[in-house]
């Protein structure tokens, strides 16, 4: 069987075609081309990179890529090994440590504490303008409610001149208020004359 850096090298040499020719089209760096067709596996970024560069180039060629990528994870892990994990898995090396990064910290502290402050001056703006409209509208009309405000108007409507009227002249309207009640005065007698 040959080997896969071989088949990849033979038949890129055999279409005439240099490592930056293929660099170009596939868009695979030349010092991974080489690494592939030279079997130097270690120099790949990782396995999973490898069987993606290992894809690509072999579809490029024209080659099989799922036959070499078979033959590729054959090479990389020993039958040995992929028997001890169950299902096939791999093992995650006991030494990974994911790195905590605080990306948005201090901007994050410092925009919450600005939409606080935003938040509390339209709260205090909204306030303000209520206050506002109730001290300039509303305050003259519950002060006229709370004093009687009952009040009577007359309004006299005239008919086209030359006309006689249909209708009463003056009508009369109330408008709501609390009710006035006349509270009870004293009679006062009507001046007598008496003659002297």
């Amino acid at each position: 069987m040959i080997e896969i850096g071989q088949l990849l090298r033979q038949t890129r040499e055999s279409k005439d075609l240099t490592l930056a020719d293929v660099e170009a089209e596939t868009r695979i760096r030349q010092r991974y081309l080489s690494a592939l067709e030279s079997g130097d596996w270690d120099e790949l970024p990782n396995p999973v990179a490898a069987r993606g560069f290992l894809r690509r180039y072999a579809t490029f060629l024209g080659l099989d890529p799922e036959e070499l990528v078979s033959q590729f994870d054959e090479q990389v892990t020993p039958p040995a090994a992929s028997a001890s994990l169950p299902n096939g898995a791999a093992s995650a090396s006991s030494d990974y440590k994911p790195i905590d990064l605080d990306l948005y910290g201090a901007a994050t502290r410092r925009s919450r504490l600005a939409r606080r402050i935003l938040g509390l001056a339209v709260f205090l703006i909204l306030l303000f303008a209520l206050a506002y409209l109730l001290f300039t509208y509303g305050w003259p009309y519950l002060k006229e409610r709370s004093q009687g405000g009952g009040s009577l108007t007359a309004t006299a409507t005239l008919p086209p001149e030359g006309q006689a009227p249909k209708a009463p002249i003056i009508a009369k309207t109330v408008t709501a208020g609390p009710s006035v009640t006349a509270a009870p005065t004293e009679e006062v007698a009507p001046p007598t004359f008496t003659p002297t």
